[in-house]
């Protein structure tokens, strides 16, 4: 496998780069990736020679040279058994370079983790996940994942040796976390001195995880995921006024999601969704401006780095496959505009203007146009903006 370019989730994650291992042996039963037709593949000689072999510059090598950090990796865990060795050997070339380190884990041995963090810890996050404090039912949910307690004890062990650690309940869910656990996962944030928590929803789509597992955990967890926005956004709160600062996965509500990630990464970072509904929440509130363009957005949360890269070429066949993600019901529309776009900042404006992609904010939960003439915003009011407005007020 080779690093990539995460172009195509712009709206999820402020690091550019990422490295997905082969499944992990976690066994989750809400990850969709064990249940996914995604293509592994073994070895990581590919990645290797993106440090190392010199030759026409792509945009991933331009930004490894540039010292971005790498994710490894929202899909699979990088410190499970069959990961841990790639791992290691893609460490040791991030280290000579100076690249930083943002993990996604549930941990592992805790002192082969540290050590082989040792030397990234001050561009290292790690972003442990935490599902449950209950043993019984991790056991259940991720078999083969460490319990809860060792999950703790590495974030723990983390923090004193320095790293930054964001403990991420995703996906959230009562019926995991109760109320009495959250009391308590409060508590174990402020014993270690974690700021920062991220929270997801639980989705559950019959389309990913197949209709008998689907309507198994219809019937457990209940089939409104729309429900289950409005719990989590009370754990947002709860979080919030107990200052820990939450981060909401893909959720239009404000968080610090810039500052989190700036305190190890400087400025080598990439607007998210949460950036970028923030800014026009923002401009809409504060400044009363009804109409908003691209470059008022990017040029409002981004570094004059990041609007560097904005402007560098992308190969033909990576916009093909965004406009293929963004455009899947239209094939002809996405073939004919990788022909005329050639940088990053192409491809976001199309994506931005073009009603039909997928992933267009002009399409956003709680954004909606009051008169699509002079292109005035609002907010939706639906029941989760009703509740995030709420949540503003107090």
């Amino acid at each position: 496998m080779a690093i990539q370019f995460w172009g195509s989730h712009w709206f999820r994650t402020p690091v550019m780069l990422e490295y997905t291992h082969n499944k992990c042996t976690n066994g989750c039963i809400y990850c969709y990736m064990n249940n996914s037709s995604f293509k592994f593949k073994d070895g990581c000689q590919s990645a290797v020679n993106q440090f190392t072999k010199s030759g026409a510059t792509t945009l991933v090598r331009e930004l490894i040279n540039r010292k971005y950090p790498i994710a490894m990796s929202t899909g699979t865990d990088p410190f499970c058994k069959p990961n841990i060795k790639t791992t290691e050997t893609i460490l040791q070339y991030m280290k000579l370079n100076g690249n930083g380190l943002l993990a996604y884990t549930k941990g592992g041995d805790i002192n082969t983790i540290l050590g082989m963090c040792e030397g990234l810890e001050p561009k290292t996050i790690l972003n442990i996940g935490i599902t449950t404090l209950d043993d019984s039912i991790s056991s259940r949910i991720e078999p083969n994942a460490p319990l809860p307690k060792e999950r703790i004890e590495l974030a723990r062990r983390a923090r004193e040796n320095g790293i930054k650690v964001i403990l991420q309940i995703n996906p959230y869910t009562t019926h995991w976390m109760p109320d009495k656990s959250i009391e308590e996962f409060i508590g174990i944030c402020k014993d270690l001195d974690i700021n920062d928590v991220a929270l997801s929803t639980l989705f559950l789509y019959a389309k990913i995880w197949g209709s008998d597992k689907y309507e198994f955990n219809k019937k457990e967890y209940g089939a409104n995921n729309h429900a289950r926005d409005i719990e989590l956004m009370e754990v947002h709160r709860k979080l919030r006024i107990d200052g820990i600062n939450s981060l909401l996965i893909n959720f239009p509500v404000s968080t610090k999601v810039k500052s989190i990630y700036s305190d190890v990464f400087g400025d080598k970072l990439f607007p998210t969704i949460n950036c970028q509904f923030n800014y026009m929440e923002k401009m809409y509130n504060e400044h009363n401006i009804s109409e908003f363009s691209f470059d008022d957005i990017y040029n409002g949360i981004t570094t004059p780095e990041t609007r560097k890269v904005f402007d560098l070429p992308v190969k033909k066949s990576w916009v093909w496959g965004i406009l293929r993600e963004v455009l899947p019901a239209k094939p002809e529309q996405a073939e004919a505009a990788s022909i005329r776009l050639a940088t990053i900042k192409d491809v976001m404006l199309y994506i931005w203007n073009n009603a039909k992609a997928t992933q267009s904010l002009q399409n956003a939960v709680c954004l909606d146009r009051i008169n699509k003439n002079d292109g005035t915003f609002n907010l939706k009011m639906n029941e989760r903006a009703r509740y995030w407005m709420a949540i503003k007020k107090n």
